[in-house]
């Protein structure tokens, strides 16, 4: 029950749910994920026992350090039947970048102590070149018969729909999520540039931003042909049809006893779009295999819109992740306040460094390096 928790967790709480109507409904979901983990690992053993009475004590470096060590050995698992299972590192990258939000809007500006992760290389990205074949090919195989190899056929309908979401990705750099997202009233200038509503990768908690991105011919063509097959596919749809993207065929699902059906012409969803282009990538590739001059594509939007991205000059190439502070002021000289405060609290000889650089607010790196005499005690204290 919420008065049981201690205040630390409940401000965390309260914390969570002020910045959950800035995120994607994804990020709220993580960040109430880890507001749980730390709700759970308050209490346990090896956690500082001053970390419950204050939120801004959660992000002091020993208890940062506790709690990154039982969530990755999964002993914060929500679910008892997973306790013990080791967060995969995917996992980790989530609760990290919640770490970072976190601090971000508790302590701003103060030092804090984050994990480091192991790097993991990016998959191959599509080069310039392939975007140039795969755009060309695409454009051309649009106007064949049936596209068909060895019992692999995509239809029509399908390419059409294919040929226009890759023209618009090569041309803008769009995310699967930022399609999903797309309205017809997003094509603008007469169906000459497409406006994305983009939020920076993995920093769901940073302004969005809008950017009107033209379409070459080729792309415009492709999206005029798909609107003609969309047209038809939505014309039975009840509701709102403002989606770009839609389903070709009706489909259904049972889950929990209840079936459910959707009829064609329904929005697509991220996973959607990503099926729709992996499958006719896999088409593509097999139709095209032993052209001249053709290497097989990554079946993966993902691959595309990152090369795409990378060329716009909108996305660095990634680097292996490294011990990070949270953006804020550079490191200032502690006031002689709280050197003074930090050598009163040294006095008694049974409070500890950890407590002493969790009451004034201060790293242990700035502690050791401003305040004489902190060398010469115990860090933290011990268990019998």
């Amino acid at each position: 029950m919420t008065e049981q928790k201690p205040p630390a967790i409940r401000q965390l709480d309260a914390l969570v749910d002020r910045l959950v109507p800035g995120v994607s409904a994804q990020r709220a979901r993580q960040l109430r994920m880890v507001a749980g983990m730390f709700g759970r690992a308050v209490d346990r053993e090896g956690m500082p026992p001053w970390a419950g009475p204050e939120l801004a004590r959660l992000f002091t470096q020993p208890v940062l350090q506790r709690f990154w060590k039982l969530a990755v050995a999964g002993e914060l698992r929500h679910r008892a039947e997973d306790a013990g299972k080791p967060l995969p590192l995917a996992t980790q990258r989530v609760v990290r970048d919640c770490l970072v939000i976190l601090a971000e809007a508790t302590v701003p500006g103060r030092e804090v102590w984050l994990p480091t992760l192991g790097g993991v290389e990016p998959k191959p990205v599509v080069s310039p070149r392939e975007q140039l074949l795969l755009y060309r090919k695409l454009a051309d195989m649009a106007e064949r018969g049936p596209w068909e190899r060895d019992g692999t056929a995509l239809s029509a309908d399908d390419r059409a729909r294919l040929l226009a979401m890759v023209g618009v990705v090569l041309d803008s750099g769009a995310r699967s999520r930022e399609l999903e997202q797309m309205r017809l009233d997003d094509l603008v200038d007469g169906g000459s540039a497409i406006r994305v509503v983009r939020r920076p990768q993995n920093a769901t908690h940073l302004p969005l931003r809008v950017g009107v991105w033209a379409l070459r011919e080729g792309t415009q063509v492709a999206v005029r042909r798909w609107l003609g097959v969309r047209e038809r596919l939505v014309a039975d749809v009840e509701g709102a049809k403002t989606a770009l993207w839609v389903s070709l065929r009706a489909r259904g699902m049972r889950r929990g006893g209840v079936e459910r059906s959707w009829p064609a012409g329904v929005p697509l969803g991220t996973y959607g779009i990503q099926s729709a282009y992996a499958r006719g990538i896999t088409a593509l590739n097999w139709v095209m295999a032993g052209e001249f001059g053709w290497s097989p594509l990554p079946g993966r939007l993902e691959q595309l819109g990152r090369a795409v991205r990378a060329g716009l000059g909108e996305e660095p190439p990634r680097r292996v992740d490294r011990p990070r502070r949270l953006p804020g002021r550079p490191r200032a000289p502690l006031s002689a306040e709280r050197v003074a405060r930090a050598q009163e609290l040294l006095e008694d000889p049974a409070v500890t460094v950890d407590e002493v650089a969790a009451a004034i607010g201060v790293s242990l790196e700035t502690l050791y390096a401003q305040v004489p005499g902190v060398r010469d005690r115990p860090r933290s204290r011990s268990r019998g």
